[in-house]
């Protein structure tokens, strides 16, 4: 009897222990797939990448969207501040397009000696939720978050600096609505 029971507890144990090994993989194969599609994709892609990044907490993944120039050598992509964010309505502005690929070329902004292969402004209407559980005073957060919470809009800048190169976020402005 007490063989019966040792059997049937050990056939649960590997079982929980399957769907737990399964449950950090999928989320490994998850980002692993956005940051291949970053290098693939078109603008839309990489912020949608971002936003996944930024509510699944994969540094990596945040990482794979960025250019290297808007890097900051001491942030940690966690965004451990954020509980969700969500995209509401996401939109290319022709208008601010068309502006920022001239103000590129002619301010040299952001340290290119040439002009890149192509560039986008997009608009993302948000709703973003804060983690209120998070002790702020013992973690280092980007105090942004904080100040954009509920709905919002946010100007999303990207480049694409040649014909075979990702499209990269390089900048951002955050607004209301």
């Amino acid at each position: 009897m007490i063989n019966k029971k040792l059997k049937k507890a050990s056939g649960i144990s590997v079982i929980l222990l399957i769907f737990l090994l399964l449950f950090i993989f999928n989320d490994n194969i998850q980002s692993q797939y956005f940051i291949w599609k970053t290098h693939y994709s078109n603008e839309k892609d990489v912020i949608q990448t971002y936003f996944w990044g930024v509510n699944h907490h994969h540094p990596k993944v945040v990482q794979s969207t960025l250019h290297p120039k808007l890097m900051i050598s001491n942030r940690d992509f966690q965004y451990k501040e954020v509980k969700s964010w969500k995209i509401i309505r996401l939109f290319k502005n022709e208008e601010k397009t068309e502006y920022f690929k001239k103000e590129i070329v002619l301010t040299k902004r952001y340290g290119f000696t040439s002009p890149p292969f192509d560039a986008a402004v997009y608009e993302v209407e948000f709703d973003l939720k804060v983690n209120p559980y998070l002790d702020y005073s013992k973690t280092e957060i980007d105090s942004t978050f904080l100040d954009l919470e509920g709905k919002g809009r946010v100007g999303i800048y990207l480049i694409k600096e040649t014909n075979s190169s990702p499209w990269k976020i390089i900048d951002f402005a955050f607004g209301p609505i």
